[in-house]
């Protein structure tokens, strides 16, 4: 979200841009964590807090009724019919301000992240899972002689899903506070990248691991340990198809220059 797509939606129905805000009839102020107050005074002039991320307004829009964009931008084109008759618009689609606990995000945005969370779930049930399957295909038959092949495997599927775990968090704290170095499409789209390879080199792990077993005449009944990477090279593809339907959703979230 940002001025100029207000603008652009008002300017569409003949409203004109005012020279400066104090001169300006009905003032639209952008809320979000990064700015919550404006130089208009609602006491002389009609202002419109638009909310596009959870933030609390200052004190002074605090009594004023709010329209909420965290979602994206809907009824634009009703707003800008509405302007005329305040009381109508406010009506059909103001929201009295709230303390701000609830965080609501585009459609888009909380698809990533619940992706994100479900993806990290489930590589942590199957790496602790993994052992107990390894048990079940006879891992102490081949224990002894091939103990720190095996100790190094599991480590470095360990070490995968670590550092996978870090990068979510990471990405998630980026997609809800709209802020951080992982705070912009190039930077987010390495990220998605960067866990493609870890969930990948984790299954290469099982890979190696197989091969373990069938050189000792063992047939590994090990199964959940790829799937984290099945399901999120599968899940990243209708994501990312989700996405591109909803390019104007990300853009307008993340901000223009990634803030630390």
């Amino acid at each position: 979200m940002s001025a100029a797509d207000i603008s652009k939606g008002l300017t569409k129905y003949r409203h004109s841009p005012a020279a400066d805000i104090k001169s300006a009839q009905a003032v639209f102020v952008l809320i979000s964590r990064f700015k919550t107050d404006t130089e208009a005074d609602p006491e002389q002039q009609a202002v419109y807090p638009v909310l596009i991320q959870t933030a609390q307004p200052s004190e002074k829009l605090s009594h004023v009724q709010w329209i909420d964009f965290r979602k994206g931008i809907r009824n634009l084109d009703a707003i800008a019919q509405l302007l005329p008759q305040p009381e109508n618009m406010l009506a059909a689609l103001g929201v009295r301000p709230t303390n701000g606990a609830q965080v609501i995000t585009p459609g888009i945005i909380t698809t990533m992240i619940n992706f994100l969370l479900i993806i990290i779930i489930m590589g942590i049930g199957s790496l602790a899972t993994y052992p107990i399957e390894l048990l079940g295909s006879n891992l102490m038959d081949i224990l002894g002689q091939n103990m720190v092949s095996i100790a190094g495997i599991i480590f470095q599927q360990a070490l995968c899903m670590a550092l996978a775990g870090v990068l979510i968090y990471f990405m998630v704290k980026a997609l809800i506070g709209r802020q951080g170095w992982l705070a912009s499409i190039p930077a987010f789209l390495m990220a998605q990248g960067i866990l493609f390879l870890l969930f990948g080199w984790q299954t290469y792990q099982v890979a190696l691991m197989d091969d373990l077993f069938q050189s000792n005449g063992i047939v590994s009944k090990a199964v959940f340990a790829g799937v984290p990477f099945m399901f999120y090279g599968v899940g990243l593809f209708f994501v990312n198809l989700f996405a591109l339907f909803r390019f104007g959703d990300i853009r307008r979230w993340f901000p223009a220059k990634a803030k630390g």
